[in-house]
């Protein structure tokens, strides 16, 4: 500011300058706003003072629109001539009052805009001058009749509410009463247009002003009003401001303030998409106003306004401050040039790029520092875990434990199925320090990426399951086609290690027996399922070891399609071994299978070890039974079989059923077997009479 001494002698002149404050401390100026009628030149002066001092001056902070940079009008300051803006004169003109001095902060005056360190050391406090200021007072410029008249009909409003209820929120009622008596809402309507289309909206420094303030007041013109009303008015007269406007509004004093997105997030990067759209002469402060005002870049020390950086240097330290959280952190990285767009629109790129450096280039100690700086967000966690899929074996190794400490365990069984395999035993350590507890599933799904991907870690994943891997995996081993691998997965079977004792030749050969079933034949024969047909293979050609350390991994339906195909195929020995070594009970599909046979005492084996059957499973085999005409002879035994089978009460059923099935086709000789049992089996009794049962009762009392 351009400061003329007037009390030189004769016409000469000098340029006053200030005298700089101390930058070390808290130190503040304020000015005193002479009193004066309207007319009267504006007179102030200067005095410095500390905001850690501040309680006990009732000051009042301006905030307004500078209007350019053009300093056309002139006020005295401490006895000199000074140049500001004509807006400011405006401002001062109008706020002066008659009566009394008023105490005021007013950036243009207080603060020395020529000497870039006190500017950088000022605004680094702006939040603590707004936010200790008695009230903020927010100049919009002359007003109009329509403003007048909008502005008296807040106040009569207001003044009503503090007199009637306790509630300051405007009520529709209160709205009926005041607004819509006199008509004259579209007046208002375009008074608040013309208020919003002034330019201190637009300016970015207002909302660092208003937000910090305890108190504020609307001033345009003469007329003043406090911001607790004003904020509800467009509301009310059904109006919605631009967004950035109701932006402005919702940081406030006033009802607005507690309900909007102020009272959430608001970190520096949610500050710049939000008010991407206000001014600043200064490029430089569309970034320096919003520091005071954000959650994250509040304190100095993390990220200190400095005017003599350039606005490109600006850029890149915002950009550095959003990644890492500070303007001094992880320097080992360089920063590319970055525009303002990029900053707003494109910052998760930015930093994930930066992510991605590290990954790829650190060493884990470094990384590991690396990351405690980085902000990343769950997506950019993402990022970096489907990155691990294109790092090589030795930088995943290094990677992915310091990645793991970092962030936790990733959702994903594929992702964490390639740090394991790919990571190795400190992967998998971690993991279970994070107390990471695996399902089966997951093993086997781990196992098999190992397998496909040909991994050491494959010995390792194996030694951590609770039982012997399940015939999917054998499979999968025998396609892979590579001895190495087979020869891990067998060695699991055997308890982690080859059998290779002199005294045991046999095992051995079983074990290498097993080794080319998988590699071989059932490759070629195109993945035949190995949960059957290596079993039954094994069985047949005298393997009895295998089949034995098969069967435990089995589950119920795996054993009952052993025995169906063993039973198809007329392997009684292999239904006999099945049945000496499994605990799973017999399902009726593989009873009528095996009624087929004409075999009573396979029959009768797999009666012993049958499941529960209910009457309509009974019911089923017995009319199987009745229906085979292959070998009648062996219909009898195989009927007296199944009563043995069940209490007596299902005695007459079973029967009744087979007698049933008799008469309906004919059949004599199941007749004659009926006959028999009828006169042997105490508990079979007369049918009773009735519309299905007649027919029965007929043959019964026909002997």
């Amino acid at each position: 500011m351009d400061i003329i001494n007037t009390s030189s002698t004769g016409d000469e002149t000098e340029t006053y300058k200030y005298k700089r404050i101390d930058l070390a401390s808290d130190a503040i100026r304020l000015v005193y706003l002479a009193r004066g009628y309207r007319t009267d030149p504006i007179e102030c002066r200067l005095f410095e003072t500390w905001l850690h001092e501040i309680e006990g001056v009732p000051y009042e902070a301006l905030s307004y629109h500078w209007g350019g940079s053009d300093r056309d009008a002139e006020i005295i300051l401490d006895g000199c001539k000074a140049k500001v803006t004509n807006n400011l004169h405006q401002a001062l003109l109008h706020l002066r009052l008659e009566d009394r001095d008023r105490i005021l902060w007013v950036d243009a005056i207080c603060i020395d805009q020529d000497d870039e360190k006190e500017r950088g050391h000022q605004v680094g406090q702006m939040r603590s001058v707004y936010k200790n200021a008695e009230q903020v007072v927010v100049w919009l410029g002359p007003s109009t009749d329509d403003i007048d008249l909008l502005v008296d009909r807040m106040n009569e409003m207001r003044e009503y509410l503090i007199f009637s209820i306790e509630d300051s929120e405007i009520s529709l009622a209160v709205w009926e009463k005041f607004w819509r008596a006199k008509d004259l809402s579209h007046r208002y309507r375009a008074a608040l247009e013309d208020l919003f289309s002034r330019r201190w909206f637009r300016r970015v420094w207002v909302i660092q002003e208003v937000a910090s303030a305890r108190a504020a007041v609307v001033v345009c013109g003469r007329r003043s009003i406090p911001t607790e009303t004003f904020v509800q008015v467009p509301s009310m007269a059904n109006i919605k401001p631009k967004k950035h406007i109701q932006a402005v509004l919702d940081v406030m004093p006033g009802p607005l303030r507690k309900k909007s997105w102020w009272d959430g997030k608001r970190d520096l990067h949610t500050l710049m998409v939000k008010f991407v759209a206000s001014e600043a002469t200064d490029q430089r402060d569309k970034i320096y106003a919003l520091l005071g005002i954000s959650s994250d870049a509040f304190d100095n020390s993390a990220f200190p306004p400095n005017y003599e950086k350039s606005f490109a240097d600006l850029l890149r330290d915002t950009a550095r401050f959003l990644i890492f959280g500070t303007v001094s952190g992880a320097t080992e990285y360089k920063l590319p040039a970055i525009t303002m767009t990029e900053l707003i629109q494109d910052i998760g790129r930015v930093r994930r790029d930066a992510a991605q450096w590290a990954v790829e280039k650190l060493d884990p100690a470094s990384l590991s520092q690396f990351l405690k700086y980085i902000k990343l967000g769950s997506e950019d966690e993402r990022f970096l875990w489907k990155l691990t899929a294109g790092l090589s074996d030795a930088r995943l190794a290094d990677s992915a434990p310091i990645l793991l400490q970092t962030f936790g365990v990733p959702d994903g069984l594929t992702w964490l199925g390639n740090l394991i395999v790919r990571g190795g035993v400190s992967v998998l350590d971690i993991l279970i320090d994070h107390g990471r507890v695996f399902a089966e599933e997951e093993m086997y799904l781990f196992i098999r990426m190992a397998m496909d991907q040909k991994s050491n870690t494959l010995r390792l994943l194996l030694s951590r399951l609770k039982r012997p891997v399940d015939g999917s995996v054998l499979k999968s081993a025998g396609e892979s086609g590579d001895p190495l691998i087979i020869g891990v997965v067998l060695d699991h079977y055997y308890g982690g290690s080859r059998p290779a004792a002199p005294d045991d030749p046999g095992f051995q050969n079983e074990y290498n027996a097993m080794s080319r079933l998988l590699q071989s034949h059932y490759l070629k024969r195109g993945g035949i399922n190995v949960n059957v047909e290596m079993f039954v293979e094994a069985v047949r050609q005298g393997y009895d070891g295998i089949p034995k350390l098969l069967l435990p991994s089995y589950h119920a339906p795996t054993v009952n399609a052993l025995l169906k195909k063993a039973i198809d195929d007329k392997d009684f020995a292999v239904v006999e071994f099945v049945l000496s070594h499994s605990r799973y009970p017999v399902i009726k599909d593989v009873l009528l299978q095996a009624i087929e046979t004409g075999r009573c005492d396979i029959f009768t084996t797999l009666l012993a070890r049958r499941e529960v059957l209910g009457l309509t499973d009974l019911a089923d085999l017995v009319r199987a039974v009745a229906e085979y005409q292959r070998m009648p002879t062996v219909r009898g035994p195989m009927v007296r079989l199944l009563l043995r089978c069940v209490g007596a009460a299902s005695h007459a059923l079973v029967w009744d059923i087979a007698l049933k099935n008799a008469l309906s086709t004919g059949d004599a000789g199941l007749l004659s077997i009926l006959e028999d049992l009828k006169s042997k089996d105490g508990n079979i009794q007369r049918p009773e009479r009735g519309s299905e049962s007649q027919e029965r009762v007929d043959w019964w009392d026909s002997d």
